[in-house]
């Protein structure tokens, strides 16, 4: 929600433009009601509020009052009102004018802004909205009020609502080529999670990431791609990859869990960086746990070198399979290594046979390949080919989104 002007300062600045704007016809103000209402003027400028309502009603008791007096003594009483924090009968007299006819639109705008404040302070969240569509209806422009309005249907509880007039004020702005703000994509995320929009909060939490990549942002996307429908569970490690790339690893456990799964994986380049990047850190190496620490180091230094004895010795037969997940395998293992120029072509030759296991799974390794390699360009052009529907082409989308801000 955004800081909104005081009462007293809402009021004064209405009550100035009402007292200048024209009404029944400008008609002159008799002296016995002109005098009280400028003391009125005078006592509101000066915060005297208790003096000010004394001098309204002196001028309201005046006998044979014009319209056009009637309505001056409105807009005082209106103003003082507001500025004295009686905000229930400032917005009574505020629709009373409104309802007149007697002034001019431009005021009848401001009135109606003035009942989207008072309504916010009421916590009255359907007057919000009703104040600020009438408002729009009433030809008024102001982006203030169609934020309202989105404000008021979240604020009681109408999300579907505030959900698709945020969304269409997000596209609006992109067509415009604006990007969105991030109270904008807040408030949507926000609207998606209460409608357990799982695809939607994605997609905004994505922009978010995209626009403001926090690292709770972060998280928020890694969370909710993690409990999108139909996400599998053998992508657990690709979680684990993407969190420690972005430097969101922060429990000892999570390091390990990493160093671990790679190292089921054959893949023991990967978790001798994964330990040795944690040690250095220091998330790994010190606490209760130590000991434990150094146990998973030793296992990986000794998986790292009795398979680096073993590298070349399936090559042949596996260039042979006709489904490329050995080949696949090996070609990974080579990249954990740092020997790209052996083992991202033996990836690439995998993803051309048949019966690949998980193709899409085997172009997003080759991405990361090409990114440990630092060939950005071509990794983001391989992730974009990345397809399916169990999470790994979420997992290529957020691999570019990152790769961009590095």
């Amino acid at each position: 929600m955004r800081v909104r002007r005081s009462a007293g300062a809402v009021a004064l600045a209405l009550m100035v433009a009402l007292w200048a704007a024209p009404s029944g016809a400008d008609e002159p103000v008799r002296l016995e009601v002109g005098r009280p209402l400028l003391a009125a003027k005078a006592a509101l400028a000066a915060h005297n509020y208790t003096k000010a309502m004394a001098a309204v009603r002196q001028a309201e008791a005046v006998g044979g009052k014009t319209a056009a007096e009637s309505l001056k003594v409105a807009q005082m009483r209106a103003s003082v009102a507001q500025a004295s924090g009686d905000i229930a009968t400032a917005a009574k007299a505020y629709q009373s004018l409104i309802d007149s006819g007697a002034i001019p639109a431009s005021q009848v705008l401001n009135l109606m802004q003035a009942e989207v404040s008072i309504a916010f302070q009421q916590k009255n969240y359907a007057n919000v909205v009703y104040w600020a569509e009438r408002y729009q209806k009433a030809g008024g422009r102001s982006p203030e009020m169609s934020n309202s309005v989105i404000q008021g249907y979240y604020l009681q509880g109408k999300y579907a609502e505030a959900a698709k007039l945020q969304q269409a004020q997000i596209q609006a702005g992109l067509h415009a080529g604006r990007a969105p703000t991030e109270v904008q994509l807040q408030l949507l995320y926000s609207c998606q999670n209460h409608l357990n929009d799982k695809v939607g909060a994605l997609a905004t939490i994505k922009q978010l990431v995209t626009y403001y990549p926090k690292p709770d942002y972060w998280l928020n996307v890694i969370d909710t791609l993690r409990t999108k429908p139909g996400f599998s569970d053998r992508l657990l490690v690709e979680i684990y990859r993407l969190e420690f790339a972005l430097g969101l690893v922060n429990k000892p456990d999570d390091a390990m869990d990493l160093a671990e799964l790679t190292l089921q994986a054959k893949l023991p380049g990967e978790a001798k960086d994964v330990v040795d990047r944690s040690f250095a850190g220091g998330l790994l190496g010190t606490g209760a746990e130590a000991s434990r620490h150094q146990r998973l180091k030793a296992m990986v230094d000794k998986s790292y070198t009795a398979m680096q004895g073993q590298l070349g010795k399936d090559d042949a037969d596996a260039a042979t399979d006709h489904d490329g997940n050995r080949l696949l395998a090996l070609g990974e293992t080579y990249v954990s290594y740092g020997m790209f120029d052996k083992g991202i072509p033996m990836m690439e030759q995998a993803l051309h046979k048949d019966e690949l296991r998980h193709p899409e799974d085997a172009k997003l390794q080759l991405g990361l390949a090409y990114l440990k390699k630092g060939d950005k360009k071509k990794a983001v052009a391989v992730l974009r080919t990345v397809g399916g529907t169990e999470g790994v082409a979420d997992l290529a989308q957020l691999w570019i989104l990152h790769i961009g801000k590095v």
